[in-house]
């Protein structure tokens, strides 16, 4: 087949700048030259020709660094080619699709897709689905990518096919070879590694790559293993050494380090693999939702354990702790450095890891996989055609029968929705109308119908389709369970009403005479109460209760409430006069105490130096409380009056107000003895808390 592959108008091919795109399509053409005429068209470069033909295979190269100016040059190409190509094969460009198909109707178009291409802002909704119905066939190189574009446009799934990206073995040796071992050493050798653990970053240097949260977890790192080292291979852009900001920063972040970092900047496609073998494990840490990157190949390839990010397509190509640890939060550089710190400080985990790595790479990472998967793409695509042209026929009359099918389920399941819906309706009618006339006339007797005739009658002027499946034993049994259902309902009503009323009838008449009995027994308690003399008097009683009352109250019932009042009363009453007679106990001795405490208080004022005399015994201290003298607080009292009405004068008249020598020595006795006074009120408190505790 003749095939126009168009690469993107970003890098050249062959692949001397770099690119994953590029070096896809280079690692693929050595094996797609066999068997099918291939031309490339790509971007242009001073070092290539605009057009040669290389190792069997033609190179058309334009200009144009932006999509849009590429896209005119991709027009004018087509347009002067003499070419009718078979298949054209577009890479990561569906913007490319609409035009190319009107230049070529007849070819088959593959797109391949390597990044997220399909986001509405950078592809219109209306031009994205034109794109998806011009291509036959969309190749992406993760399941991640396949997924976003059926979320945008779903009708594109079935042409959605997944080709995994590979690697070369050649180039790309394992560690644990002769080969590896050599460039090991002597990039060692060159760089002082001699010795060290190196860390390895392979990619662009940019934010969403992430490389600053590597560099950050070094310093935490570094304290657990400080015979570490990092390279960091990348720069700005392929082939472009750049510093911009984040680089900057990235390199004064390195600079501060404990350890040596070593900063390659751009290495040519050729050289990647030395630093590859050079190293101990492999570092991916891209924040942003990466398609897949490639570098995950190249490192199993070269045996090495790789730490990834849980974002986009990266997860697909990692069997967990058997080749590699998946970082579950990018941006965390503590489990950068958890993750790490367990692989160097585990030797022989880093070297089974690497191995199953490199026996992946070998047994699904191959180009010639890549290159089979292709060649089955075109090849499906481009049989296609055939399939349509022979069986044309057989597919219409295949799409008639299924239609035909289709229509009769519809038209059955129509016909059963309207029987079962007519069935129901007529039933649900009658029903209500017999409810209806129950609920009218509720003791009136139903006519039903008393001939058979009358039953047909009734039948025929039912709906035509219920008169199908009603018969008149049909009718007389719904009539019979209608009536039978109406006079349970009614039974059930008229039970729950009559009980309704018992409870309502009983409540009251047993609290009304309760309320009486208790009345009664308030105004005369002493009294003997009027019971009924003989059964007929209780049955008289309780004929002028109320209906239910009466059916529920015997006489034995009435004379227990009565007992029941009475003792209730009783009760009440007792312990009413138990309160009454401890609050007056309780006042008579607070009152008692209360007048002893201010009598002494009294005396110890009036002679705080004489003797006090106590009782001899505990007989003679209970008549001297009886007989205290009222005298001397009344003395006293008086004393502290005086003094009062004096003062009150000298502030009136403001002179000296005369006192009296009983007052002055009064007014001493509280001013000079004071403190004295004090020490003999509590002591005085003290001895007759002691009497009454009877301690003394």
């Amino acid at each position: 087949m003749k095939v126009l592959i168009i690469c993107t108008e970003k890098l050249p091919v062959p692949a001397i700048r770099g690119g994953a795109i590029q070096t896809y399509i280079d690692g693929a053409l050595p094996v797609l030259k066999q068997d099918h005429q291939i031309t490339v068209l790509g971007r242009d470069d001073e070092a290539l020709p605009a057009d040669e033909v290389r190792e069997g295979i033609r190179y058309v190269r334009v200009g144009g660094s932006i999509l849009e100016a590429y896209r005119e040059n991709v027009v004018q190409f087509l347009q002067s080619d003499q070419q009718s190509y078979d298949i054209i094969h577009i890479f990561n460009r569906p913007r490319l699709v609409n035009k190319v198909r009107e230049l070529a109707p007849e070819a088959k178009i593959i797109l391949s897709m390597h990044n997220d291409m399909f986001k509405p802002e950078k592809l219109r909704a209306e031009e994205g689905n034109l794109v998806v119905q011009n291509v036959d066939r969309i190749i992406t190189i993760s399941e991640y990518i396949g997924q976003t574009i059926r979320g945008f446009y779903p009708e594109a799934a079935t042409k959605i096919q997944t080709i995994y990206s590979g690697v070369d073995l050649e180039r790309f040796v394992p560690s644990y070879s002769q080969a590896a071992k050599e460039m090991r050493n002597r990039l060692r050798s060159e760089h002082g590694l001699e010795g060290k653990k190196v860390i390895l970053y392979a990619g662009r240097l940019s934010a969403n790559k992430g490389i600053d949260v590597l560099v950050r977890a070094i310093p935490d790192l570094a304290e657990k293993h400080d015979d570490i080292a990092l390279v960091i291979m990348g720069s700005k852009w392929f082939s472009n050494n750049d510093v911009t900001d984040y680089i900057a920063y990235v390199r004064a972040l390195a600079e501060r380090l404990p350890v040596p970092v070593i900063q390659t900047g751009f290495v040519a496609p050729d050289k990647i693999q030395e630093w590859f073998a050079a190293s101990d494990l492999f570092v991916c840490t891209s924040q942003w939702q990466e398609p897949l990157a490639r570098v995950h190949y190249e490192a199993m390839a070269a045996a090495l354990p790789i730490v990834t990010t849980d974002r986009g397509g990266n997860k697909e190509v990692i069997e967990p702790y058997k080749n590699g640890i998946i970082v579950e939060n990018p941006a965390d550089s503590g489990e950068f450095v958890q993750h790490l710190s367990y692989l160097l400080s585990n030797p022989s985990v880093r070297e089974e890891m690497g191995r199953y790595g490199r026996s992946l790479a070998e047994k699904h990472y191959t180009w010639d996989r890549v290159v089979s998967d292709i060649l089955s793409a075109w090849e499906q695509v481009e049989r296609a055609e055939v399939l349509n042209a022979t069986s044309l026929n057989e597919t219409v009359d295949d799409v008639k029968e299924g239609q035909w099918q289709q229509a009769e389920v519809k038209n059955q399941e129509s016909e059963q929705e309207n029987v079962e819906e007519t069935h129901a309706s007529p039933e649900l009618e009658m029903h209500e109308e017999l409810v209806k006339e129950a609920v009218e006339v509720p003791n009136e007797e139903k006519v039903e119908p008393e001939t058979e005739s009358e039953a047909e009658n009734l039948e025929d002027d039912m709906d035509e389709t219920a008169a199908e499946e009603h018969s008149e034993a049909n009718l007389e049994e719904t009539v019979d369970d209608v009536k039978e259902e109406q006079w349970q309902q009614e039974e059930v009503e008229n039970q729950e009403s009559k009980q309704e009323n018992v409870e309502e009838t009983h409540a009251p008449a047993e609290l009304e005479m309760h309320e009486e009995l208790v009345k009664e027994a308030v105004e005369v308690p002493n009294e003997e109460k009027v019971e009924p003399e003989t059964e007929s008097e209780a049955e008289d009683l309780e004929d002028d209760m109320d209906e239910t009352a009466a059916e529920e109250h015997s006489e034995a019932n009435l004379e227990e409430a009565v007992d029941d009042v009475k003792d209730e009363q009783w009760q009440q009453e007792e312990a009413e006069n138990q309160e009454s007679e401890q609050e007056n106990v309780e006042e008579t001795h607070a009152s008692a105490e209360l007048e002893m405490h201010e009598e002494l208080v009294k005396e110890a004022v009036e002679v705080p130096n004489e003797e006090k005399v106590e009782p001899e015994t505990e007989p003679d201290a209970e008549d001297l409380e009886d007989d205290m003298d009222k005298t001397a607080v009344e003395e006293q009292l008086a004393a502290f009056t005086e003094i009062n009405r004096e003062e009150q004068l000298k502030e009136d008249t403001g002179g000296p107000v005369q006192h009296n020598k009983k007052t002055e020595k009064s007014t001493m006795s509280f001013k000079v003895q004071n403190k004295e006074n004090t020490v003999n009120v509590l002591l005085l408190l003290a001895l007759f808390y002691m009497r009454e505790k009877k301690w003394i």
